[in-house]
């Protein structure tokens, strides 16, 4: 990823991983922010607070970096989660062409 630094979480249980948090830091005009590319729990395991342990400690990390803005990309169905979590959506939206 060149200069951006990337960042992988594991949530581990009983030796396999159950969740992962993948992303790095977007060096952005005035203020870097940490961009998550990917959040991932196993289907049997969502709503036992893995993804939201996974944000948490994403946050610790930064706080040590001195990077205060995390930005995802979601789908309307995983925004609840997210809005628990303290994120909130700002103005952007994502442009795509199917071709």
């Amino acid at each position: 990823m060149g200069n951006y630094q990337a960042t992988g979480i594991a949530a581990v249980e009983n030796g396999t991983i159950v969740g992962g948090l993948l992303g790095y830091v977007d060096p952005y005009a005035s203020e870097d922010f940490f961009f998550v590319s990917e959040l991932f729990v196993i289907p049997e395991l969502k709503k036992h607070e893995i993804g939201k342990q996974l944000l948490a400690e994403l946050e610790s990390i930064l706080k040590e970096k001195n990077i205060h803005v995390i930005q995802l990309i979601s789908i309307d169905y995983n925004e609840a989660f997210y809005s628990k979590c303290g994120l909130s959506q700002d103005a952007c939206s994502v442009q795509y062409k199917k071709i």
